[in-house]
């Protein structure tokens, strides 16, 4: 098969098995090598000058185009950050873009931003667009946090801006944003105080009117600092909101909370470990079966420092499976998008922070709805590429915001990349022949049989039965040495050219039984007195 490759990403997605207290089963996968071809990437571009900006969202429009949002630095001052929205066509030419110089509170008018958020943007119903952000306002007199909901038209033009504060007492940070069948708006969020270095938040259901009016503000709090960073609507007419809320023991766990349709939580769930996990993804989903899905990352479980955690829970907020994904350094998963086919693509930064060797680049995971990988797609190269939302797109691809440097860095711009649409279909499961008793001490060979669907070539991962796991290998006989006595099962599973994974084998029962010992009164009495043992020898003339 005639490829240009671009990359070999090396990832630890999960393959072992364990059972964890609570939260229900843990895939763990080493050393995927997956190539990603030139073929997948339709365009790819970038947006700045000599300063940072950053796209935090990417949206389609119902021009063919996209509108996306974000970070910009300001051309005249340093370290002055403001929010930023950008409105592309199909091939990512800028057609205009919202950039404001000075932002009105209270009747004052300020100009200089110290720390900038601009998570959302969405087109709505009548063509024009929504927007939020949060700027920490910085004046000679004073700083405060500063937040606002904006409504533009289809030009670009303000249509109108809210402040969503009440004074300079409270203040809400809005992150994910839905349209309702009225033209009202249901956003996601934190609430605190406007004071910088307040780190008591709770997270925050905001709805307003289509006027940006406040209609009802609903607040959640479980420990210190909560977040609700996505949401989604659900079958019984209510909302679920998912993000990160701290435990007992002030670290971070995946909180997942289910409303009525005025807001009213009826049940929260929490998952999470022993260390910090943020359900940090700004989507979540009910999923076909009335269960629901959520994302971010996870510092509890997985491979490395940080790995992406995938949690599906049924209709009630019962975990019934979850997986990490991720290499030995630091994986993250911002965003992720549910495709019509009862599927989900995850946008996955690879070795964020560039803990490694590499820099960081970005690849899509594709996984059914049991999260089985599907497929691996790559965006790497020269410099860092850094993937922090998703969308599909009209066409069956997608489209990935982000930016190409390090955070707050004048090297880094904003990101566009689209993807084609892609297909490939798992291997089939595979089966293994090899001995099924032996010794200790000893080595084995098993062989795995397995076929693809597209006739991609294979790789195996063999599950020794004792903890242990071999590396991807390109060859379908393995070998291994068992050094205890015991009862193990065998399982091997394959993966194809584009990272798509078959189920694991059937195990194949393989022991080493342990040594008969020969057991007898004479020699148990000899054993216990081995001071008769040179008399016997002199006896026995030996």
């Amino acid at each position: 098969m005639n490829k240009k490759i671009i990359g070999i990403l090396i990832v630890t997605l999960l393959i072992a098995t364990a059972v964890l207290p609570v939260l229900g089963t843990m895939n763990y996968v080493n050393n995927l090598n997956v190539s990603s071809t030139l073929s997948t990437i339709e365009w790819s571009m970038t947006y700045g000058e000599d300063r940072f900006e950053m796209l935090q969202c990417v949206q389609t429009t119902s021009d063919g185009g996209y509108i996306a949002c974000g970070v910009k630095s300001a051309y005249d001052l340093d370290d002055v950050y403001r929010p930023w929205v950008l409105k592309v066509d199909s091939s990512g030419n800028k057609e205009w873009e919202w950039y404001p110089e000075e932002i009105e509170f209270e009747g004052d008018y300020y100009n200089y931003f110290d720390e900038c958020t601009c998570f959302f943007v969405k087109q709505t119903n009548d063509g024009g667009y929504i927007t939020g952000f949060k700027v920490m306002a910085n004046t000679e007199l004073e700083e405060f946090w500063l937040s606002s909901i904006v409504k533009l038209y289809e030009s670009g033009e303000v249509e109108w801006i809210e402040n969503c504060m009440d004074g300079f007492d409270w203040c809400f940070s809005p992150i994910s944003v839905i349209e309702l069948e009225d033209g009202s708006f249901l956003i996601t969020g934190f609430s605190g105080t406007t004071k910088i270095g307040d780190l008591e938040d709770d997270a925050c259901l905001y709805k307003i009117d289509s006027m940006g009016v406040e209609q009802w503000c609903k607040e959640y709090s479980y420990g210190v600092s909560d977040v609700a960073f996505a949401l989604c609507e659900t079958n019984d007419n209510g909302y679920l909101v998912t993000g990160w809320a701290d435990n007992a023991e002030n670290l971070s766990d995946f909180w997942m909370i289910k409303t009525d349709s005025n807001g009213n939580k009826i049940w929260e769930k929490i998952y999470g470990g022993s260390n910090q996990d943020f359900g940090h993804a700004r989507n979540c989903y009910q999923t076909s079966d009335g269960g629901y899905i959520m994302s971010g990352y996870t510092y509890s479980y997985g491979n490395g420092q940080a790995d992406v955690w995938i949690v599906k829970t049924d209709s009630m907020g019962n975990m019934e499976w979850n997986r990490t994904y991720g290499d030995k350094y630091k994986d993250l998963c911002w965003s992720f998008e549910s495709t019509n086919d009862d599927t989900y693509v995850f946008c996955v930064t690879y070795n964020y922070g560039s803990f490694a060797s590499d820099k960081e680049d970005f690849h899509l995971v594709k996984t059914d709805g049991d999260g089985h990988i599907i497929w691996v797609q790559l965006f790497g190269g020269e410099g860092r590429q850094i993937g922090q939302h998703i969308c599909k797109t009209d066409d069956g691809g997608f489209i990935v915001s982000g930016r190409n440097g390090r955070h707050f860095n004048d090297e880094s711009d904003g990101m566009l990349v689209k993807f084609t649409a892609f297909s490939n279909e798992r291997p089939n499961k595979p089966t293994i022949e090899g001995p099924t008793k032996g010794k200790t001490g000893k080595e084995y060979t098993f062989t795995a049989s397995a076929t693809d669907p597209d006739g991609d070539s294979l790789q195996y991962m063999w599950d020794w039965g004792n903890g242990e796991y071999s590396d991807w290998l390109d060859t379908n006989e393995a070998t291994y040495t068992w050094t205890t006595e015991d009862n193990f099962e065998i399982r091997v599973k394959a993966m194809d050219e584009h990272g798509g994974e078959s189920d694991w084998s059937d195990p194949l029962a393989f022991s080493t039984p342990k040594n008969k010992s020969i057991n007898t009164p004479f020699l148990n009495f000899l054993d216990n007195h081995p001071h008769l043992f040179p008399l016997l020898r002199q006896l026995l003339g030996l």
